[in-house]
């Protein structure tokens, strides 16, 4: 038997599917009453043939993920999951995660476009130490150049060179810390 629900959260006689994409996700479906639930590419199952099984009467598809599992691309953009929720909305069938119950349509779909904007970080793990180390460099570059246009490095060297002044004072003129002037200029 499978837990229903109608718009406000209350039970009701909607017919409830469930749609999970890993099989922990099956599991804490089945945990929550669903019992027919597809898993995505098992037996090449996938989310038209879920709706095909509404057989044109309104229901509720329940999930245990964000609104990508809709999609049926690898990594989906925003409009494919505005798309899925638009086919799903043409069929009367609302969408709802389980792991967030009291959830609107909005925010679900809010937590989709944070996933997919994140995407390329999660799911590609070369392409994201690449991406990173990009940004890490671009960030010394800038403090290099921040660095240049206050003092010259030249002139920062012969100052850090001079045999009369400590470290403390030569921070102090330079403007930054005795931890940065070793780092750069010992």
């Amino acid at each position: 038997m499978s837990r229903r629900f109608n718009s406000s959260g209350s039970h009701s006689d909607a017919l409830v599917l469930g749609f999970a994409q890993t099989k922990e996700q099956e599991d804490f479906l089945s945990s929550e009453g669903v019992s027919r639930i597809w898993l995505k590419g098992r037996g090449a199952e996938i989310l038209k043939e879920v709706i095909r099984a509404f057989r044109g009467r309104a229901g509720i598809l329940a999930i245990a993920t964000d609104l990508r599992a809709l999609c049926d691309k690898k990594e989906p953009k925003r409009p494919d999951v505005v798309a899925a929720l638009a086919a799903m909305e043409k069929a009367k069938i609302q969408v709802r995660d389980y792991r967030q119950p009291e959830a609107t349509h909005a925010e679900l779909q809010d937590d989709a476009f944070k996933a997919v904007a994140n995407a390329r970080f999660t799911t590609n793990k070369r392409k994201a130490k690449r991406e990173g180390a990009k940004g890490g460099l671009a960030k010394g570059a800038a403090s290099a150049a921040r660095r240049n246009a206050e003092v010259s490095d030249a002139i920062a060297r012969r100052l850090c060179e001079h045999p009369k002044l400590n470290w403390k004072d030569r921070a102090s003129i330079l403007g930054m810390s005795v931890a940065s002037i070793h780092r750069h200029y010992s």
